[in-house]
């Protein structure tokens, strides 16, 4: 209250007054519409940014699987996130090359299965075919 008295001192006539009440009411004015463009320029950015970058719903990691495998996979399913929004940058093709090749490395480290036709196969037999099994993954690293 005594800023107002003290304001209304500074004012010895009314039209000094009343032009200095309509200057603080411009002020006002520019001041709130000022705001209410920031506040639409907020809107309209973050409306942007949500179309912009997707929300990364998340899968269930396989606990199972050894700590490589669920990274190459997780990251993997990432990018191809970000694939399906746009095209990967080079950075992010390399990265989809490496984790590809980490998978396809534990592919090859996992145990093998051996088919046998038959279970009664003399103990010859059953060592033939294990060697020409193992000759068969020494080719194909070979070709690596």
């Amino acid at each position: 209250m005594a800023a107002i008295d003290k304001m209304l001192e500074q004012f010895k006539e009314l039209p000094e007054l009343q032009a200095f009440a309509r200057a603080q009411q411009k002020t006002i004015t520019e001041l709130t519409k000022k705001n209410k463009a920031q506040d639409d320029e907020i809107k309209h950015l973050k409306k942007l940014l949500e179309g912009a970058v997707p929300v990364i719903q998340e899968k269930p990691i396989d606990f199972g699987a050894n700590d490589e495998e669920a990274i190459a996979r997780e990251q993997l399913f990432l990018l191809k996130k970000m694939s399906n929004e746009r095209e990967l940058n080079y950075e992010e093709t390399k990265r989809v090359e490496i984790y590809s090749k980490i998978l396809m490395a534990l592919k090859d480290k996992q145990p093998k299965t051996i088919e046998v036709k038959s279970r009664q196969l003399s103990d010859s037999e059953l060592l033939n075919a294990l060697t020409q099994a193992k000759d068969d993954n020494d080719g194909k690293q070979d070709q690596h």
